[in-house]
């Protein structure tokens, strides 16, 4: 009980400055939000929260442009939490709330379908009626 409510702690600290992007194809299907957060990437799924975190040292080692990369330097350390929603409400809506002025582009790999530009960020997402009479 103590590391849900620690790693809920984390999750929420870490977002409040976040902004969220929609997933308009250029993700795998099951992500709905990312955003960049403290230490890592949060998803917002259809029934969970998913957090990446990036060691700092990794992070740091990618960041030096003029260092010349080996391949044991390329090794990342990842750890990966969810928050399951469980037994949440499957038709729970879920909405894009307050949308910047930034835009974000992504034009990843070859295939124009997993493309998508001119995104809005927002400053939060939320999830209306996750269960019964509770928003998130």
């Amino acid at each position: 009980m103590r590391l849900k409510i620690v790693i809920l702690f984390l999750l929420v600290s870490g977002a409040l400055a976040a902004q969220f992007i929609p997933n308009k194809g250029q993700w795998p299907g099951q992500i709905l939000h990312r955003a960049e957060v403290a230490g890592g990437v949060m998803f917002f799924e259809q029934d969970r929260l998913t957090y990446n975190f990036i060691h700092p040292e990794d992070a740091e080692k990618m960041h030096g442009h003029a260092a010349r990369i080996t391949e044991q330097d390329s090794l990342m350390r990842y750890h990966a939490f969810q928050m399951i929603f469980k037994n949440s409400n499957e038709g729970c809506i879920k909405e894009s709330i307050g949308a910047s002025d930034d835009k974000y582009n992504y034009f990843l790999g070859s295939d124009p379908k997993k493309w998508a530009s001119n995104l809005s960020s927002y400053q939060n997402v939320k999830y209306s009626n996750l269960y019964q009479g509770i928003d998130f």
